[in-house]
């Protein structure tokens, strides 16, 4: 009886141990396969926009920018940009433009070349007198302007318009800003009323770098640093028609978005 017993026995202890193997074997391919769902270790800790948003044109942030452009009194705003906003047919010339329907607006853009501002372009003859000292060029980064901000800003600004994003990481962007936000305020006592644009989306290898950054400054720099931001990206995103119809290249707005651009500006701090 004995020896008939220990066959059965050893079946079923081997069937045990293979089966512990087998949970051993698994849980080791589990560990070692690849997560597709998993961001890399090494990856920025920047969120990945998810939700979809209208362009914000929400009064209650932009009021005191509002208030800027409803007094009687003359009104002097300095934009500091890059290649978006550096061209007589892009943006800021446009915004200019759309101001004279009911100001007088003298443009100021700034001439890389020179190194200096180029003579004026007066537009419109009555209503609010608005001086407008644009410093933006292709190559300027966030943190350019801080370098010789007395160059940049030769007169005291009420209002100063940063539009950055396309040159810099989104890990990057808050600390340049930063800097040039403090040289501002160092070279006029104290803080200036300030504008952030959240830039168009870019396409391409770009596109997901620039959503983070939009993402980034939509979400924390503008809310700690309070200042309002035009959701230009949004604008572009849900426009009519692809987003590349709205684009020279992968992030130069072209005549249509460089419009669309405007008409947003315009509309955001309208006080009517």
């Amino acid at each position: 009886m004995y020896g008939g017993y220990r066959q059965p026995l050893w079946l079923v202890i081997g069937v045990v141990v293979l089966a512990v193997v087998a949970v051993v074997l698994t849980a080791v391919a589990l560990s070692t396969a690849p997560h597709t769902q998993q961001a890399p270790a090494s990856a920025p800790s920047v969120p990945t926009p998810t939700e979809k948003a209208a362009p914000e044109l929400d009064p209650e942030p932009l009021r005191p920018v509002r208030r800027l452009f409803d007094r009687p009194g003359p009104l002097t705003v300095s934009v500091l940009g890059d290649f978006t906003s550096d061209e007589g047919d892009e943006w800021v010339a446009r915004w200019a433009r759309q101001l004279a329907e009911t100001r007088t607006v003298t443009l100021h853009m700034w001439d890389g070349a020179a190194e200096q501002y180029a003579p004026p372009e007066v537009y419109g003859d009555f209503g609010q007198e608005v001086d407008i000292w644009n410093y933006s060029a292709a190559d300027l980064g966030p943190a350019a302007p801080a370098e010789d901000i007395p160059v940049v800003q030769p007169e005291e600004p009420d209002l100063v318009v940063y539009n950055f994003g396309h040159t810099s990481r989104p890990g990057d962007i808050g600390g340049q800003l930063d800097s040039t936000v403090e040289a501002v305020g160092e070279r006029w006592g104290g803080p200036v009323q300030s504008l952030l644009m959240l830039q168009n989306p870019a396409r391409e290898d770009l596109r997901i770098e620039q959503s983070e950054t939009v993402f980034y400054l939509r979400t924390f720099w503008s809310r700690a640093s309070n200042v309002p931001a035009v959701n230009v990206f949004a604008a572009f995103r849900y426009a009519p028609g692809p987003v590349r119809g709205l684009l020279d290249g992968d992030q130069q707005p072209n005549d249509r978005g460089s419009r669309l651009w405007a008409s947003l500006v315009t509309a955001a701090l309208r006080t009517g």
